[in-house]
């Protein structure tokens, strides 16, 4: 992103009203536990796969909806190649992790908290309930839950969905 996309995102975005008090940390794996987990849960064989920390964080998928009410990333409204699911879905991922290392800064139990966030940006084929054999390149965000589901984030409208079986992720950061 340039200094012109990210002049006409900044404003965009912005903090949850509710600050820190939502954040809880749920529970921590390994980044070699994530990666398996993401690996089941993706089907990915061919793809890159990259989990960047040592220990990671699963999220209360309670606290990403609410992170998602609150975070204003979905109203930047589209356009085609300057502002498009890529961006919204990179911009989202800042906007979380931003929240969360400042919620863990501000939190006298951040002690308790000692791994990454397991949050993060998918790209590749990812079908649609409602047109499961049509391809469709784009990018999304994902989070893995306390109970070791894997979710998709639509960065654009903030529904919190199901990977379709007949997806396929080319690349997964977390």
């Amino acid at each position: 992103m340039g200094t012109c996309l990210s002049s006409v995102l900044r404003p965009a975005t912005s903090k949850p009203k509710q600050g820190v008090q939502w954040f809880r940390p749920g529970d921590g794996v390994t980044g070699a536990e994530m990666r398996e987990t993401l690996l089941q849960a993706t089907g990915v064989k061919n793809a890159f796969l990259f989990v960047g920390d040592a220990n990671v964080q699963r999220l209360r998928r309670a606290d990403v909806e609410r992170f998602l009410r609150e975070d204003a990333t979905d109203a930047l409204g589209y356009v085609a190649e300057r502002r498009d699911c890529d961006d919204y879905a990179m911009v989202l991922l800042g906007a979380f992790r931003k929240h969360v290392a400042e919620a863990i800064g501000k939190d006298s139990r951040s002690s308790n908290f000692v791994a990454g966030v397991g949050f993060g940006f998918l790209w590749g084929d990812l079908r649609t309930d409602s047109r499961p054999d049509v391809a469709y390149a784009h990018a999304m965000n994902c989070f893995v839950d306390t109970d070791d589901r894997f979710w998709l984030v639509e960065p654009q409208n903030d529904r919190v969905q199901k990977l379709h079986e007949n997806s396929r992720v080319d690349l997964l950061v977390m």
